[in-house]
């Protein structure tokens, strides 16, 4: 995320949010965009997009005091979304689906010029999951291998060469 000098930096906006919560606007103005197309490709329609990333955000915003700076917000923020993914998912598992209603399901409003979504999360799927993962969070999330190895646990020449064999 760009940076100005006259703007405050992310750990500072997150210390100033702990006190007031309005500050944390200009957090969510700098990362929703971020956050709303990592979790677009992950889930199947652009509704539970919206939806994941808005409880993404309240999330962000009642944890804060877990902020500390080590990492970068977009980091940290990442990681809230990738759990929150993960639990509604998990959820889904519990539900059950009306064969019915498999039927009626309409497809997800895109534009045919989006630069077909709808491909990319096909292609994605075809890759391990592991290595989806890496291109989801460098291409949509907009990390750099070195944050992306943090929060994996891997190092930045790892994810480097997952990164180039999933695209290729």
């Amino acid at each position: 995320m760009e940076q100005y000098e006259d703007q405050p930096s992310d750990l500072e906006l997150a210390q100033m949010s702990r006190e007031n919560p309005a500050a944390f606007g200009l957090l969510y103005r700098r990362y929703i965009d971020t956050v709303y197309r990592y979790v677009l490709v992950r889930v199947p329609s652009p509704e539970d997009a919206e939806d994941l990333t808005a409880h993404i955000f309240e999330n962000a915003l009642s944890s804060l005091h877990r902020f500390r700076g080590d990492s970068r917000f977009s980091t940290w923020i990442i990681q809230i979304a990738r759990h929150r993914i993960a639990d509604f998912y998990r959820a889904r598992r519990h539900d059950t689906l009306d064969p019915a209603a498999l039927d009626e399901r309409e497809a997800p409003g895109i534009a045919p010029d989006d630069l077909g979504l709808d491909t990319v999360k096909e292609l994605l799927t075809r890759l391990p999951r592991a290595k989806a993962e890496v291109v989801e969070l460098r291409v949509f999330a907009d990390l750099s291998h070195s944050e992306i190895g943090e929060m994996l646990g891997k190092s930045e020449m790892a994810i480097r060469a997952v990164f180039s064999r999933a695209m290729k």
